[in-house]
């Protein structure tokens, strides 16, 4: 899994990989990513995390399953 603040690696959801999560906020701080990558881990199982792609804001949250 890679975890990172970096958006361009959304223009990767389509290509294989084993799962991205990308946090998206206003005022990135350690805190403020550190509870929005714990609130990802909270929300999905191990299970659903093969060809995922999240990313987490500040309030709201996108998904996307690889081919």
């Amino acid at each position: 899994m890679l975890i990172t603040t970096d958006k361009g690696f959304a223009e990767h959801r389509d290509e294989r990989h084993h799962a991205i999560l990308i946090a998206r906020l206003r005022q990135p701080n350690e805190e403020r990513i550190h509870a929005r990558v714990m609130t990802a881990f909270q929300q999905f199982s191990a299970e659903d995390w093969p060809r995922f792609l999240v990313v987490m804001r500040d309030v709201v949250q996108s998904t996307y399953r690889a081919p």
